[in-house]
C-alpha cells in the first residue's frame, strides 16, 4: 500500500502547543553509559505481579541470566544487565510517583559483562505463533512507551483476536523527550524489520508508522529504511505537533477519526498500538535473541551540562547517570516528561524499563495557587473532551456519583488542565486522589458483597444443615414408630400363637 493511503488526518479535541526543548538533546549521537559497579534491580519493573527471584545471594549470574518471573497471568521475565555476584535481596526506593519501597536484586558488576550463549536467532516460522509469542515472553519484552504492559500479552491477544491496523506510535509528543527520535534516526533498518514481522504475526492488513512532524530526520531515515525493502505495506505518516497526539486513544483519533468508547481497548476495534522503542526491542529478540535488560534514556533539562540520549542498563543508580551527564543532585529531577512525569525524590533509585527520559531543571520558586475563576480554560484542552473544573469540585467534595458522572476514570492524567490553568490548581493532582477514593470505594464494595456472599452461603449451609438434621431426625423418628408398631403386632400374633398351642395339646388328652 502507497504512503498516500492515509490522504486525511483528523483532529482531537483540545490539546496545547508548548515550546518542545528538543534541541538540547537530539543534536548528537546516542551514547553508551559507562557500565556501573553495583545494579539495584527491581523485581516489579511492569505492568502485573511483582517478579520472584530465581538466583539467590552469592549466586555468580551472566549478562542476559534469568534472574526474575512472573509465575501469574501477567507480569514480565527480569535478566542480569551483565556479569556478577547477587550480593542482596531487600527492600529499596523505587522510580515512583508515592517514593516507595520494593523487592529488589543487588548485584555487584564484576567489569567482565559476560553474556550466556544466546546468539542464535529463532524459529520465525509463523505457522508456530505460539512459540514466537512464549519466545518474547521469555526475553522480558514490555511497552517502553510509559506503560511498560507485557508486549507477549498484548501480542497474544492480537494473535487471536482479528486487528485490522497496527500503529507503531513513535510520536514522542512530551516536551524534552528525544530518546525515540534520535532511536529512528540511528537504527531505522532494525525497526522497519521489526514493524514488519510484527505486522505478520499479528495478521494486521495494514500498517502505520506514526511520528510527529518535528522530526524530519527520523521521518527521512525510516523512508529511506522501507525503500531498501520490497515490502511496500508500511506507511510512514508525519502528523501535526501538539500534545498530547501521543496518546493512544488520541492518536487513533488523529489517523483514523474513530473514539474508543469508555471501557473498550482499541483492539475492540481492530487496533494494536506499540511504541517504536518497543518494536527496537522486539527486532533484537526476535532476530539477535537479546532479552530487554536496558534502553535508551534522555537526559536533558537545563540544569544538564551534557544533555544526551544515553543506553543505560537496567539497575544503575539515577545519581550515576546524572552524574555522567554533568547534573547536579541538588537539582530537581523528573522521571519522564514535564507533563506526566513525577520528581524523583531519591536519587539512588535505579533506572528500569519504564525510564524513557531524566529531566533535570533548577528549582523554580513555588507558583501560588488561587481559587478557581471557572474560565473553562480547562474544558477547552482536555483531549478527551472532559469536564476538568466539575471534575476538580466532585474531587475535592468526595462526591462519586458526580466523578462517575463526569467520567474521571476517561482522564488520561495529560496535565493539558495543570497547564492552562490561570489559577495554579493542579487539577491532574485532584483527578489521581479522585481515582484514588474510587478505587478504594470499588475495593470496599468488593470486600463487602464477597462478605456478604461468605455470610449469606454460611446462612444457606446452616439452613441446609438444619434442614438435614431434621430431616434424619423425622426418619429416624419414623422408624422408631414403625418398629414400635411392628414389635406390639408381632407380641400378639405370638400370644395368640400360645393360645392355640395350648388349646391343641388340651383337646388331645
Amino acid at each position: 500500500m502507497p504512503d498516500s493511503i492515509i490522504k486525511k488526518l483528523y483532529k482531537f479535541h483540545g490539546g496545547v502547543h508548548m515550546a518542545d526543548k528538543k534541541y538540547l538533546s537530539n543534536n548528537q549521537g546516542i551514547i553508551d553509559m559507562p557500565l556501573s559497579k553495583k545494579f539495584i534491580i527491581p523485581l516489579i519493573q511492569h505492568r502485573g505481579v511483582i517478579a520472584k527471584a530465581t538466583v539467590k545471594i552469592g549466586d555468580k549470574v551472566q549478562k542476559y541470566q534469568i534472574i526474575a518471573r512472573t509465575f501469574g497471568k501477567l507480569g514480565a521475565v527480569i535478566h542480569a544487565p551483565t556479569s556478577g555476584i547477587i550480593t542482596d535481596l531487600k527492600q529499596h526506593r523505587i522510580a515512583h510517583p508515592g517514593n516507595i519501597q520494593e523487592s529488589c536484586l543487588i548485584l555487584e558488576a564484576d567489569g567482565k559483562d559476560k553474556a550466556i550463549k544466546n546468539d542464535k536467532p529463532i524459529n520465525t516460522d509463523l505457522t508456530n505463533k505460539e512459540k514466537i509469542i512464549k519466545h518474547l515472553k521469555h526475553m522480558g519484552l514490555v511497552g517502553l512507551g510509559g506503560a511498560v504492559f507485557p508486549t507477549y500479552f498484548k501480542l497474544q491477544g492480537s494473535v487471536e483476536n482479528p486487528i485490522k491496523t497496527l500503529i507503531i506510535n513513535a510520536v514522542e509528543c512530551e516536551p524534552y523527550i528525544t530518546c525515540d527520535d534520535m532511536l529512528m534516526r540511528q537504527s531505522s533498518d532494525e525497526i522497519i524489520a521489526g514493524t514488519m514481522f510484527m505486522q505478520k504475526l499479528i495478521g494486521a492488513k495494514e500498517c502505520i508508522i506514526a511520528v510527529e512532524d518535528n522530526k524530519p530526520e527520523a521521518i527521512n531515515s525510516l523512508h529511506h529504511s522501507k525503500n531498501k525493502t520490497e515490502y511496500s505495506n508500511i506507511q510512514i505518516v508525519a502528523i501535526p505537533t501538539i500534545y498530547p497526539s501521543g496518546g493512544e486513544k488520541q492518536l487513533i483519533k488523529v489517523l483514523k477519526n474513530k473514539e474508543i468508547p469508555v471501557g473498550k481497548i482499541p483492539a475492540d476495534l481492530g487496533f494494536v498500538c506499540q511504541n517504536v522503542s518497543t518494536v527496537y526491542a522486539f527486532w533484537q529478540a526476535i532476530y539477535k535473541n537479546i532479552p530487554l535488560v536496558q534502553r535508551v534514556v534522555t537526559i536533558t533539562g537545563e540544569a544538564v551540562k551534557k544533555p544526551a540520549n544515553l543506553i543505560v542498563r537496567f539497575g544503575t543508580p539515577i545519581k550515576e547517570v546524572l552524574k555522567f551527564c554533568g547534573a547536579l543532585l541538588k537539582d530537581e529531577t523528573t522521571m519522564g516528561g514535564p507533563m506526566m512525569g513525577f520528581v524523583v525524590r531519591d536519587k539512588s533509585t535505579p533506572v528500569t524499563k519504564a525510564t524513557n527520559c531524566l529531566l533535570v531543571r533548577h528549582k523554580k520558586p513555588e507558583k501560588i495557587i488561587e481559587s478557581c475563576i471557572r474560565c473553562g480554560k480547562c474544558q477547552d484542552v482536555c483531549p478527551m473532551n472532559l469536564l476538568p473544573q466539575q471534575l476538580y469540585w466532585a474531587a475535592r467534595d468526595k462526591s462519586l456519583n458526580l466523578l462517575e458522572k463526569y467520567d474521571l476514570l476517561n482522564c488520561i492524567e495529560c496535565a493539558c488542565c495543570d497547564y492552562v490553568c490561570p489559577s495554579n490548581i493542579s487539577l491532574v493532582a485532584y483527578f489521581k486522589f479522585g481515582k484514588g477514593i474510587w478505587q478504594k470505594d470499588k475495593i470496599d464494595r468488593k470486600k463487602a458483597e464477597h462478605a456478604k456472599n461468605r455470610h449469606d452461603f454460611k446462612e444457606q449451609r446452616i439452613i441446609a444443615a438444619k434442614a438435614k438434621r431434621a430431616a434424619l431426625l423425622a426418619e429416624k423418628k419414623e422408624k422408631l414408630k414403625l418398629k414400635n408398631k411392628l414389635g406390639t403386632g408381632q407380641a400378639v400374633l405370638d400370644a395368640m400363637a400360645r393360645v392355640e398351642q395350648k388349646k391343641l395339646q388340651e383337646s388331645k388328652k
